[in-house]
């Protein structure tokens, strides 16, 4: 009996040992970093009006910020978080950005989940505050990291996704990098119209079938089906503007002595930081004297 008291004690307290060790991960730990600079700047050299409607422009801060993000993840050396198999282990590793209104969050993070429904997670976390103004974001780099380690169900710690050190170097890689990207913002101009013209419906049709060719792309506000019935002809077109191929929604009918033609595309461009637009008014001009050309070909 005391024999087995003494096996059951020390099951106990291995038991013990082991579920005291893996109780939960270890408290974070905050280290000092000492940066190459003080901060990076991003320089907003956008244009003041529009360069298609030419109305006033206004910067979207969110989308800018987003773009940001985007780029960070694009200069990093690591991918976004993913799902690794390993036997019958998952890792999900990789790197994670988010910001707020201040800062953003560069979380390198190592997770290994044992297929028991508890995953245990560590992270590698930089935080960048951020200063945004009408013509630049001012980005800083980060003074220290927080490394929040965490414990398997043995106890042991688990290994991060790579030597801090190496992480940190990442950091600084992303943000060196980050002034010489150009940002956007994403616009998209309806253009739409009517044409009156003394042609039968049939030819007309039949021009935009055979100068401008029916659209085979996706599109998601109208489909492909071409409608034909005795009053109207329905069908969706290519409509190149500077080498780049738009759909094009055509409706064509009888109108008085001659037809009438209704037209609709949606038109997205982009404008950069740097004062560029992949578009302009006058493209938009001759994108309507193309549809025009076509009509009274």
């Amino acid at each position: 009996m005391r024999r087995n008291s003494k096996i059951i004690l020390i099951s106990s307290l291995l038991s013990m040992s082991i579920i005291g060790c893996s109780e939960g991960p270890q408290p974070p730990q905050i280290k000092s970093i000492n940066p190459p600079k003080k901060e990076v700047v991003i320089k907003l050299n956008f244009p003041e009006n529009d360069p298609v409607t030419k109305k006033k422009l206004k910067l979207h801060k969110n989308e800018l910020l987003d773009e940001i993000k985007n780029n960070m993840y694009r200069f990093s050396h690591y991918r976004k978080y993913g799902i690794v198999k390993y036997g019958p282990i998952n890792y999900l590793a990789g790197i994670k950005i988010n910001y707020n209104d201040k800062e953003y969050k560069i979380n390198y993070l190592n997770t290994q989940d044992y297929k028991t429904g508890t995953i245990y997670t560590t992270k590698v976390i930089f935080k960048t505050p951020y200063k945004f103004e009408s013509k630049k974001i001012s980005i800083r780099y980060p003074t220290n990291y927080i490394y929040e380690p965490s414990n398997d169900v043995m106890g042991f710690e688990i290994e991060p996704l790579d030597n801090p050190e190496k992480l940190k170097q990442d950091v600084f890689r992303i943000l060196n990098k980050l002034p010489k990207s150009k940002l956007y913002l994403s616009k998209r101009y309806l253009l739409k119209g009517e044409i009156n013209t003394k042609y039968p419906a049939d030819s007309i049709y039949a021009n935009f079938k055979r100068l401008m060719g029916q659209y085979t792309g996706y599109y998601y506000w109208t489909d492909s089906k071409e409608r034909i019935s005795p009053i109207e002809k329905e069908n969706t077109f290519n409509l190149k503007i500077k080498d780049k191929i738009y759909p094009i929604n055509i409706k064509v009918y009888p109108y008085r002595n001659g037809s009438k033609v209704i037209y609709k595309a949606y038109i997205s461009y982009k404008i950069y930081s740097d004062g560029t637009s992949t578009l302009t008014k006058q493209d938009i001009e001759n994108a309507k004297k193309e549809i025009e050309r076509v009509v009274n070909d």
